[in-house]
């Protein structure tokens, strides 16, 4: 029961009863049981790498999934990340933090019906977004900054 409820905490349950037969996967990490189990996908194992190296792996997806319902994490970074390599995402609409970022631009919010996953998944390959210039005008360290600069400065007028 314990990997079932790990494989639900993270959502992978979740996704791999909607990919489509034959779908090749790339998990960056160890071989585990979850994707392991799924026999009508294709998957490959990075096995452990440096973290250094993980963008070069997961610079090969044409889309990044965010799998998780929200109920544990509602703003996974991976979403950032994902959008800052320019990689197109599917995310579940339960994911609450990061919804405001999902625009046509980045990609696509999907609820728990599998046609709409699949729509959605049809839809980013056959016409991609492309997420990186999102990215840098809303979600970069530039952008960051200036944000906490001025909160702070507004913070800091108030105590003068």
């Amino acid at each position: 029961r314990r990997l079932d409820d790990m494989a639900d905490f993270k959502g992978y349950s979740w996704l791999i009863d909607r990919l489509p037969e034959g779908t090749s996967v790339l998990r960056v990490g160890p071989k585990d049981p979850w994707f392991a189990a799924a026999s009508h996908l294709r998957v490959e194992w990075t096995g452990l790498i440096p973290p250094r190296e993980i963008a070069r792996h997961a610079c090969a997806a044409r889309v990044g999934i965010v799998c998780d319902d929200g109920r544990w994490d509602s703003g996974p970074r991976v979403l950032p990340e994902l959008l800052a390599m320019g990689i197109p995402v599917i995310v579940r609409k339960t994911v609450r933090a990061w919804a405001r970022y999902i625009t046509p631009q980045t990609g696509l919010l999907v609820g728990e019906a599998p046609y709409e996953f699949q729509a959605a998944l049809n839809q980013l390959l056959r016409q991609p977004p492309k997420p990186l210039q999102y990215y840098i005008d809303n979600l970069s360290m530039p952008v960051a900054s200036r944000f906490l600069h001025d909160a702070i400065e507004g913070a800091m007028q108030c105590c003068l």
